[in-house]
């Protein structure tokens, strides 16, 4: 049920007429566990993570400032499970929304970084904070609206 309402939601927020076109990526609360402690690039998206908090950069959107959560309002972020990485200026250079369907089902709606490592350490934040919310017997999804980037989240997670 869960994953019909993840692919429904993103097909909503992406304004795609085909519901195929959004593949789901399903994973367990021990998967995701599983991943953050033993994943073969867990501690490099961990570092990465630090080094993000260590500057100060990144942010839950709890913390984030009005004008710049408007932007994501139609994907119904959670914002203790939402996160940004905010330049000392002010400006977000990279996002991982995370939301919730109506029957609690977390997902992954979009995520955005301009580098490589803030896109591990927005993933690794993000992944943590999912993982504390879940009940043993909950599911999170990630939804792939192409190839390459289900390709990617698969090779991190089938590695475990």
């Amino acid at each position: 049920m869960g994953e019909q309402n993840a692919k429904r939601n993103v097909n909503a927020m992406r304004n795609k007429s085909n519901v195929d076109e959004v593949q789901m990526i399903k994973l367990d609360a021990i998967t995701i566990g599983s991943f953050l402690r033993d994943g073969y690039r867990a501690g490099k998206m961990r570092s990465k993570c630090e080094k993000l908090l260590e500057q100060d950069l990144l942010y839950s959107f709890e913390k984030l400032p009005r004008r710049l959560k408007e932007r994501f309002v139609e994907l119904r972020p959670v914002d203790n499970l939402s996160y940004a990485i905010v330049s000392e200026k002010g400006k977000p250079y990279g996002y991982c929304v995370i939301s919730k369907q109506d029957d609690g089902t977390l997902f992954l709606a979009d995520i955005k970084s301009a580098t490589e490592d803030g896109m591990m350490g927005l993933l690794y934040m993000s992944l943590a904070a999912v993982f504390m919310e879940m009940q043993p017997d909950e599911f999170f999804f990630i939804a792939t609206t192409d190839e390459s980037t289900r390709r990617a989240i698969e090779k991190i997670f089938l590695t475990i």
